[in-house]
C-alpha cells in the first residue's frame, strides 16, 4: 500500500512539472517571395540666371534601392539649389523582417527671382506587375507547412516639412492605406483589403503644419507557408519661389518577427498518465 502511495505522489509531482513546462517548435523565417522597392526623385531649379532641368533618377530592387537627383543655377553671388533623394532597405535576418521607406527634399535660394521644385518618393511595387513586396514564411527543422507562428510587428512614421513642402505616407501604389496582408500561396498582384491583418489611413503634412511621428506594434497568427504582404510609401515634394530654405522629410519602418507557438502542456499528461495507471494496476 505504501509502495503503491510512493508511485502515485511521484506521478502528481512529475505531471504537474511538465504541465508547466511547454515545449517550443523551432521558429519560422522570412524569405523573400516577389516584387520589389522602387524610388524616384526629381529636381529643377531656374533663376533670371537660366534653369536646371536634370530630368527624373529611379532605381528599383528586391532588397535596397536609392533615387537622387539635384539641379543648381548660379550667377553672381546668387545660387538655387535644390534636391530629391529617396532611400529603401528589406533586412532579412532569420526570423526578423524589418522594410524602411524614405523620400526626402530640400532646397536654398539667395536669388530673389529664383523658383525651386523637387520630389521624391519610395514604396513597396514593382512598376505594372505587383502593388506591394512580399515574404513567405519558411519551416525551420522539425516545422510543416500549416504549422502555427505568431508574427509580431512594429511599426513607425514620421513627417516633417518647413514651408513651401509637402510630404505623405500611405500604402505607396496601393493606395491610401497602409497595410500587412496574408495571402494564401500564391501571392496576389495587388492589394486585397480582404486579406489585410493591419491597415493604418495614410498622413499627410504640409508649410510645418501637421508634422507628427507616430508608432503602432501588435501582432497576428499566421501559419507556415503563408506569404505576407507589405504596402507602404513615403514622398516628399518641394515647391518654393525667391530667396528661402525649404525641406521636407517622410518615412516609415516596419519590423516582423516570427515567433513559436508554445506546445501546451497538457500533451505531455499523455505518457505520465499511461504510466500511473500501469503503476496502479501493478501495485494491486
Amino acid at each position: 500500500m505504501i509502495k503503491s502511495l510512493n508511485r502515485l505522489i511521484g506521478l502528481a509531482a512529475t505531471t504537474i512539472f511538465f504541465a508547466i513546462l511547454p515545449t517550443k517548435v523551432s521558429a519560422a523565417t522570412f524569405s523573400y517571395y516577389a516584387s520589389s522597392l522602387f524610388s524616384q526623385s526629381g529636381a529643377y531649379a531656374s533663376s533670371q540666371w537660366g534653369s536646371d532641368d536634370p530630368g527624373p533618377d529611379a532605381d528599383w530592387d528586391a532588397t535596397s534601392v536609392q533615387s537622387d537627383q539635384t539641379a543648381m543655377v548660379f550667377g553672381p553671388s546668387v545660387m538655387v539649389q535644390t534636391e530629391g533623394s529617396g532611400t529603401g532597405d528589406v533586412t532579412l535576418s532569420g526570423s526578423d523582417l524589418i522594410i524602411e521607406v524614405e523620400g526626402s527634399v530640400n532646397g536654398m535660394s539667395t536669388d530673389p527671382t529664383g523658383h525651386m521644385e523637387s520630389y521624391s518618393g519610395t514604396s513597396t511595387v514593382q512598376a505594372a506587375v505587383t502593388t506591394g513586396i512580399y515574404f513567405q514564411i519558411d519551416p525551420e527543422v522539425g516545422e510543416s507547412i500549416g504549422d502555427p507562428v505568431r508574427i509580431d510587428f512594429d511599426w513607425h512614421g514620421d513627417l516633417d516639412t518647413s514651408s513651401g513642402t509637402a510630404a505623405h505616407i500611405d500604402g505607396g501604389f496601393a493606395g491610401d492605406t497602409i497595410a500587412i496582408t496574408l495571402n494564401d500561396y500564391p501571392a496576389p498582384t495587388s492589394f486585397d483589403p480582404a486579406k489585410a491583418v493591419w491597415t493604418r489611413a495614410g498622413s499627410s503634412a504640409q508649410d510645418g503644419l501637421g508634422d507628427d511621428l507616430w508608432q503602432e506594434d501588435g501582432f497576428f497568427m499566421a501559419a507556415i507557408g503563408d506569404v505576407i504582404g507589405i504596402h507602404m510609401g513615403a514622398g516628399a515634394d518641394l515647391n518654393l519661389d525667391g530667396n528661402g530654405l525649404a525641406g521636407a522629410d517622410a518615412s516609415q519602418m516596419l519590423e516582423l518577427t516570427a515567433s513559436p507557438v508554445p506546445v501546451p502542456g497538457a500533451i505531455w499528461l499523455l505518457g505520465p498518465g499511461l504510466l500511473g495507471l500501469w503503476a496502479v494496476r501493478r501495485g494491486k
